[in-house]
Formats: C-alpha cells, sequence, structure tokens
C-alpha cells in the first residue's frame, strides 16, 4: 500500500513542478509581449502626441504587470512543498 502512495506522490509531484514549468514559459511570453508592445508604440510615439501615447503604454504594462503577477500566484502554488 505505501508503495502506491509513494508512486502517486511521485506523479504529484511531477505534475506540479511540469505545471511550474509551463507557467514559467507562460511568463516570459508575457514579458516578451510587454517589451514588444513598449517598442512598437515607442516607436508610434514619434507621430503621435506624446501624453497619449504614454498613457496608453502605462495602461497596456499595468495590464501586463497583472497577468505575470497572476501567473507568478499559480507558479508558487505549484511550486508550494514541491520536493525534488
Amino acid at each position: 500500500m505505501s508503495s502506491i502512495i509513494a508512486f502517486f506522490t511521485k506523479i504529484y509531484t511531477w505534475v506540479k513542478m511540469n505545471g511550474a514549468t509551463i507557467v514559467a514559459t507562460l511568463q516570459l511570453v508575457v514579458k516578451a509581449i510587454k517589451e514588444t508592445l513598449t517598442a512598437i508604440l515607442n516607436f508610434v510615439s514619434l507621430i503621435l502626441p506624446t501624453a497619449s501615447v504614454e498613457a496608453f503604454i502605462l495602461k497596456i504594462r499595468e495590464a501586463l504587470n497583472k497577468v505575470d503577477a497572476v501567473l507568478e500566484i499559480a507558479k508558487a502554488w505549484l511550486l508550494a512543498n514541491v520536493t525534488g
């Protein structure tokens, strides 16, 4: 019976660790999108008025930071109490 529990514990740990890897990959994508959008909007700011572009950039960055924070919480939950 203890070998069955150990087996399921290993599977549970494996799923949590790989889930954290997937979440970390999603975080990387969100951060890349945030920086790419900022670069594009900075380029557009050469054409449009600066104040409106800065406000737009800040709103996008704030939204993506919130998504990143949620992903960080999910990753922390998945990694909590995981032993390798």
